[in-house]
């Protein structure tokens, strides 16, 4: 049994169509609007808790975007609304793809489809990613650590 047929049985997820496939590899430009992006395709990670949703154009224009709590949504739609599905835990955001992780108390049969539509209907562009965050804890850790106690 391949790999595409035992995740179908395993977790109830269609098998790619080949012509998602093909959009995959096309070099069409890349949407930018809320409610463009569409999912080619459902892959598994190394954990059994996390599926990478394949997008049909790049979705970050530089590095990555995390988002590990309903706090860190912010005013972000496809967090927000992510979020209020039972059991997501977290949302990765490289490249053309996004990578949900969920809690163990919750089976992909019944948030997958609810996933992918909230990533279809939310997901904008983003023009980079929280490299520049990390950098402003970094200076603020810094700062912190090296003023001398009152």
């Amino acid at each position: 049994m391949g790999l595409l047929a035992w995740i179908q049985k395993q977790f109830g997820i269609p098998l790619v169509a080949e012509k998602a496939v093909e959009n995959e590899n096309s070099q069409e430009p890349t949407p930018s609007t809320e409610g463009q992006f569409k999912v080619l395709r459902i892959q598994p990670t190394p954990n059994p808790d996390a599926f990478q949703f394949i997008l049909n154009g790049k979705v970050i224009g530089a590095g990555t975007k995390t988002f590990d709590s309903p706090d860190d949504a912010g005013d972000d739609p496809m967090a927000k609304t992510l979020f209020d599905i039972f059991g997501i835990q977290s949302i990765y955001i490289k490249e053309n793809f996004v990578t949900i992780t969920k809690s163990n108390a919750v089976g992909w049969h019944t948030i997958m489809e609810k996933i992918g539509a909230a990533i279809e209907a939310h997901l904008k562009f983003y023009e980079t990613g929280d490299e520049r965050k990390t950098s402003i804890r970094k200076i603020f850790s810094i700062t912190t650590m090296n003023e001398k106690p009152r």
